[in-house]
């Protein structure tokens, strides 16, 4: 069966209750990581994945914006900022 006879068939069983644009978008979702076993980028710690989110996300950056190692524990290094 075809990605477009996959997602045609999710549609048209749960498009009724949910809105067929709505069924469309998670039946592709659910298609393509079963397909293709999408995984999540490995990150060093959390705080890594944090600072790196939030630099890719915010429209204003702080300037003192890290990830900080201690020992064995991480921690994001903000500066705070006025409003």
């Amino acid at each position: 069966m075809s990605v477009d006879a996959e997602i045609a068939s999710f549609a048209l069983r749960h498009g009724k209750a949910r809105g067929i644009e709505r069924a469309t978008a998670q039946g592709l979702v659910r298609i393509l990581l079963e397909r293709w076993r999408v995984g999540q980028r490995r990150w060093e710690n959390e705080a890594v994945r944090i600072v790196e989110v939030q630099r890719r996300t915010q429209a204003i950056v702080p300037a003192l914006l890290q990830a900080v190692t201690i020992g064995s524990r991480a921690f994001v290094l903000r500066e705070l900022m006025p409003t």
